[in-house]
């Protein structure tokens, strides 16, 4: 499990970066926008003071909630479209992890199994890892990670199904890391 918790830790690292990297442009991005909606409900405030003073004050407020609220908007799309790239950066990251690291994990997954009857759904290109093992290696090939079936059931762990299962428990804490949310 320790070879796991590195390559997770690992991608957890590189999608911080890539994920901080992401929030610095869109920090600009939304200081841009924040200055281009204050001149303009600055803009909208002189013209309604100046048709209508006793309106003004309910107008401005009005279009600083709404500009807030465009914001607002803005930066839960954009943090959405980072952890979006997070998972998908982990996705990559599992399907293209080294032959030992692979090796690995599937001989642990496999250690709670009886040899008996099963046949290993590898990823193209991996089946030399077991072309010695006494499990029988299947034509199949899955995109990632592996499959293991048995006379009755088949089990997937293929990474990219995992990281989408797992993915709305894991979002909360990555975005606590990524955001600084609490």
């Amino acid at each position: 499990m320790s070879n796991l918790e590195n390559i997770t830790q690992k991608i957890v690292d590189d999608a911080t970066k890539k994920a901080e990297d992401i929030i610095r442009e869109a920090s600009e991005k939304k200081q841009e926008m924040i200055n281009i909606e204050e001149e303009r409900a600055k803009s909208e405030a002189k013209k309604i003071l100046d048709k209508a003073l006793a309106n003004s004050d309910l107008e401005k407020d009005k279009i600083i909630s709404s500009s807030n609220l465009k914001l607002r908007d803005e930066k839960l799309k954009m943090q959405g479209e980072i952890l979006n790239k997070v998972f998908e950066a982990a996705k990559e990251k599992l399907t293209n992890v080294d032959d030992k690291v692979y090796k690995e994990f599937i001989e642990k997954k496999l250690a709670n199994f009886s040899k008996d009857g099963i046949e290993l759904v590898l990823q193209e290109g991996r089946e030399k890892l077991f072309e010695n093992s006494l499990y029988k290696i299947s034509d199949e090939k899955t995109e990632s990670g592996f499959k293991l079936i048995s006379k009755k059931e088949v089990i997937n762990f293929d990474f990219k199904e995992l990281v989408d299962f797992y993915r709305q428990d894991l979002e909360g804490e990555i975005a606590k890391m990524i955001f600084g949310r609490r």
